[in-house]
């Protein structure tokens, strides 16, 4: 029981951490920055993409990641 209790808690860990101030409007450039998010490290969790890390610092590149797809960088 305790086993599938750690089990359920490791997969809901897993949750993206995007906050809904930071979703993009255009669905198109919401699915490419999640792309682009999920190829970036976070700097603090190392092994983490930034997509679902909690740490402030990856929360201001996934807002810088989506700002600069929305002024139509690449």
């Amino acid at each position: 029981m305790k086993a599938i209790l750690i089990v359920i808690l490791l997969l809901c860990s897993q949750v993206q951490s995007v906050e809904p101030d930071e979703i993009l409007a255009n669905q198109e450039l919401e699915n490419v920055a999640k792309i682009i998010g999920k190829e970036l490290r976070c700097l603090v969790c190392q092994n983490e993409d930034i997509e679902n890390s909690t740490a402030d610092i990856a929360r201001d590149l996934r807002i810088l990641v989506r700002k600069m797809l929305s002024e139509g960088k690449t």
